[in-house]
């Protein structure tokens, strides 16, 4: 599975593309890397992004923190080459898989823009004028044992649209702090993360109000 073939557009295309797809990308990128800088301590921390993409976010991050170290995660292999040839070292390693709430394997639906594609079943509906191209199978890991890998991360980025209260599930031990998407239209998988974080915290959480139109955006919370 490769972006190039499903968007059909070149890879090296893709940063300017999805900035037509997101509107405010560039300040999105600023104001989640800055807020990582707030909250990590550490000089040399470990940032684990989920959803890695090409490493735009996780670059973001290290002009914040030049010392910080990535490790990430994604399902398409030209993403992930792109994101190893944007962060060189400072990517430690990255898994060609999904995350969810146990290792093995599920179906990622594949979206034709690219921001939609999920392994959630219950996003589909919800999204009636998303081009859904395919679906394919895909290898699932747990942040649990991405922890075991790599150590303990100071951040976690979570973006799986749709998804986030199962991967948040995969994860028994408390983090410094995280940042996941939520969707304006599931508030039940809203209210799934916030409970599994009252379970793993005391965490912190930024939780803003919706403004008019909006159906996504990005949600902070810091171990107390």
């Amino acid at each position: 599975m490769s972006v190039s073939a499903h968007l059909g557009i070149d890879l090296a295309e893709y940063d300017e593309r999805i900035r037509s797809f997101i509107a405010g990308y560039e300040e999105m990128l600023a104001i989640v890397a800055l807020t990582v800088r707030t909250a990590v301590r550490s000089r040399a921390p470990l940032v684990v992004d989920l959803g890695i993409g090409t490493g735009a976010l996780s670059a973001a991050c290290l002009r914040e923190l030049p010392g910080a170290r990535i490790a990430g995660i994604d399902a398409d292999e030209g993403m992930i080459a792109l994101a190893r040839r944007r962060l060189g070292r400072r990517l430690v390693d990255v898994v060609c898989a999904a995350a969810g709430s146990e290792q093995g394997e599920a179906v990622l639906h594949i979206a034709g823009d690219d921001q939609h594609s999920t392994l959630s079943d219950e996003w589909i509906p919800l999204s009636p004028e998303t081009d859904w191209r395919e679906t394919v199978t895909v290898p699932v890991v747990t942040l649990d044992l991405l922890i075991a890998g790599y150590g303990n991360p100071a951040f976690v980025k979570i973006d799986v649209e749709g998804y986030e209260a199962e991967v948040l599930a995969g994860l028994t031990r408390p983090v410094p702090a995280l940042c996941f998407e939520i969707q304006r239209s599931l508030p039940e998988v809203t209210h799934a993360c916030l409970d599994r974080l009252d379970e793993l915290g005391p965490y912190d959480v930024e939780l803003p109000e919706w403004s008019e139109g909006q159906e996504t955006m990005n949600v902070f919370a810091q171990l107390g």
